[in-house]
């Protein structure tokens, strides 16, 4: 949602190779291409540069997703399969925000500074399904993050419209509670193991 209250949706899929697109109801779809200058709607600002789209909601979030190959792309069943690896910084203090984000990633802004280990598959010594699906490091159990469609903002601790909400109780969750490294801003967190520290 932009400082004028205009609600957008920006898709983009790992195997397109047309760019991303901006959906706004009662508008035609634009599309976001490399070669094409940033798009910029009121305080968002969105491109894609190397297979990296970014969506930047000034002074608030930086959301990104780029196109990577699949791991172990030489095993048949990865080969020419694309996944998107997804990125969130924080540009304010997402930790004291009167509304405290939540969902899979947001959910660890919420000013404790403690990381919090989930479980883990443990047998990697043979091709394997995973089976954990972080249980003790989030709110809840995976599926209470889950989305009736692609641009839904309905899940059981959403934040889209809301006017406060306290921040997840860590010490609540049953997970191993760490120290979280120091972070020279407000963070970042996204699809790697270990949070971008400058």
């Amino acid at each position: 949602r932009t400082n004028a209250g205009r609600v957008l949706r920006v898709e983009y899929n790992a195997t397109s190779k047309e760019g991303g697109v901006v959906h706004e109801e009662d508008h035609r779809a634009v599309r976001i291409r490399e070669s094409q200058p940033p798009l910029l709607i009121d305080n968002t600002h969105i491109e894609l540069v190397a297979k990296k789209l970014s969506v930047t909601i000034a002074g608030k979030w930086r959301l990104s997703a780029a196109r990577a190959a699949f791991p172990f792309g030489n095993l048949p069943k990865n080969r020419n399969k694309q996944l998107l690896d997804i990125q969130v910084e924080a540009l304010y203090d997402a930790d004291h925000d009167k509304v405290a984000p939540h969902g899979i990633f947001g959910q660890g802004y919420d000013g404790d500074a403690l990381g919090v280990n989930g479980k883990l598959d443990d047998d990697k010594s043979v091709e394997s399904t995973t089976s954990a699906q972080a249980e003790g490091a989030i709110e809840g159990v995976w599926v209470d993050y889950k989305l009736a469609s692609p641009f839904s903002t309905d899940f059981k601790y959403s934040r889209f419209d809301a006017l406060s909400a306290k921040p997840r109780d860590v010490k609540k969750l049953s997970g191993e509670l760490t120290v979280a490294p120091a972070l020279s801003e407000h963070g970042v967190v996204g699809a790697t193991d270990l949070p971008a520290i400058a």
